[in-house]
């Protein structure tokens, strides 16, 4: 294994305070990832009920 390498496989492993760091950053990046799908969500059913309003509206005039 050549020395590069090795030393980044030595410095990811025992250095805790960036293993910390990359486990919140992953944790921060799915967070992110869940909040997104969840606005969308949101916004489409809104924009879906409020033309199902418009319409229901319309039909009753």
């Amino acid at each position: 294994m050549s020395d590069r390498i090795y030393s980044e496989l030595h410095n990811k492993v025992h250095n805790p305070i960036e293993l910390l760091k990359n486990l919140i950053m992953t944790i921060h990046k799915t967070a992110s990832i869940d909040r997104f799908r969840k606005i969308k969500t949101d916004k489409e059913l809104i924009f879906n009920n409020s033309n199902g309003l418009y319409i229901n509206y319309m039909n009753s005039m």
